[in-house]
């Protein structure tokens, strides 16, 4: 049974084997092909062109480096490849996500689990926007208030209260990496009994399939 790969690879191998006489077939019939020409250039040239108006989605490539009669002579030493090439990806996914992949299916739901969130903060804000409109209008002297206060919550400083006379506030205590991954481990240490073992898991579950490892880690956030 003959190998199915991609256009580029099938290019790659006419270039640098010089595998330059070739016939495509759709399975039954021989839809184009090449006895005449020697070169590896025209070859892929004139595949590219039919790979691009072709209707099929998968055809079969038979190539060689000695056409037809040089190959009924008889003898040996010719190269003869044979190889099934995928043209278009499969759309038969509803979601029209390409192939139905595990990946694909993750990078979505976190997408549109974003645009969720977003609308119920943009809900949430404009709500917020009401209330306090609706109380400046009740007490016009909160306005100066609220300016304030807007000015402070936009700076994130105390310095943004211009006029007041509150000492400025304490810097927090910011923990270094290495003190919140021990604190971690000593959190997952109460739970999982055989937590060496898991994290080596994990490692080499992130080390060997690293994108589906990050497409995890949002979903994981999102149920906490």
């Amino acid at each position: 049974m003959a190998a199915t790969i991609n256009k580029d690879y099938l290019f790659r191998l006419i270039e640098e084997e010089r595998l330059s006489y070739y016939e495509v077939t759709d399975g039954r019939d021989v839809i184009q092909e090449n006895q005449e020409c020697d070169s590896p250039q025209k070859a892929i040239e004139e595949l590219t062109d039919l790979f691009e108006n072709i209707e099929d989605n998968q055809v079969t490539v038979k190539l060689c480096d000695k056409n037809k009669k040089e190959r009924a002579k008889g003898g040996k030493g010719h190269k003869y490849r044979e190889y099934k090439i995928r043209l278009k990806a499969k759309q038969s996914d509803p979601l029209g996500i390409a192939g139905g992949s595990v990946i694909g299916y993750l990078e979505r739901i976190n997408e549109l689990q974003r645009q969720i969130d977003n609308q119920k903060l943009e809900r949430e804000i404009e709500e917020l926007k009401r209330k306090l409109e609706s109380k400046k209008e009740e007490n016009p002297v909160l306005e100066k208030g609220l300016a304030i206060l807007s000015a402070y919550l936009s700076k994130g400083q105390p310095a943004a209260l211009a006029g007041h006379n509150d000492p400025p506030l304490p810097a927090a205590d910011v923990e270094t990496p290495a003190a919140v991954v021990k604190k971690a481990i000593a959190r997952l240490a109460k739970v999982d009994p055989n937590l060496p073992e898991t994290l080596t898991m994990l490692a080499d579950f992130a080390e060997k399939k690293p994108a589906e490892f990050l497409a995890f880690i949002p979903i994981v956030k999102s149920q906490l």
